[in-house]
């Protein structure tokens, strides 16, 4: 088995764990029968559990800007392109859902980690934001999103409200938990009157 194999290896034993249980409870003995390997190995490619752990879930922010990076405006409308880059970050999230509430619940506390931990979760950060915002940047130039708010302020934006969609609206009516309604939100706010009338044609071309 080739070294990068072995890791990934270790990577997804280590979040299937983490799918049940938070990672401080899970012992490195467990990922290493899980993974097939023995538990000395795991040093090889990590410095501790910890490092384990954040390695899982720089994983994830790899995987998400991977899928994002798969789609392409080339063929379709902007409406379409957004539409298919929130469809994919709705996926990871329910996919990979251990991933998702770590990057959640550690992400405050990754600051008292200071040194290469907080570097190194700081540039996946940017590079998931990064992601996201060149997608908006596209819309911008296409004169559909508003252009005196920088990509990566407006991805900010709308990452949060993909997380409020999976981690808080879970009991909530279906018709608000759509990607369509999450794009109306976004674009346009809690505004009414004409608005809706724009809100509706987007939502038409995007499923169309």
């Amino acid at each position: 088995m080739k070294r990068e194999e072995k890791k990934a290896r270790i990577l997804s034993a280590a979040e299937s764990l983490m799918a049940a249980r938070h990672w401080s409870e899970i012992k490195l003995d467990e990922v290493a029968e899980r993974a097939g390997v023995g538990k000395g190995t795991l040093y090889l490619y990590f410095r501790d559990k910890k490092d384990l752990f954040f390695q899982v879930v720089f994983s994830g922010f790899d995987a998400l800007c991977s899928g994002i990076a798969g789609h392409s405006c080339e063929d379709t409308t902007f409406a379409v392109y957004l539409r298919e880059t929130c469809a994919e970050i709705s996926t990871f999230f329910a996919n990979r859902r251990a991933v998702f509430q770590s990057m959640q619940n550690e992400e405050a506390r990754i600051f008292e980690c200071g040194g290469r931990l907080q570097e190194a979760w700081l540039q996946h950060r940017r590079r998931l934001v990064d992601a996201v915002g060149g997608v908006l940047e596209l819309g911008q130039q296409q004169g559909v999103l508003r252009d005196d708010v920088p990509p990566p302020v407006l991805a900010n934006f709308l990452l949060g409200m993909l997380r409020t969609r999976a981690r808080d609206l879970a009991d909530a009516d279906p018709s608000y938990r759509s990607h369509d309604f999450i794009l109306e939100m976004f674009l346009h706010g809690a505004g009414s009157g004409q608005r809706r009338k724009r809100d509706q044609a987007f939502s038409n071309q995007a499923i169309s």
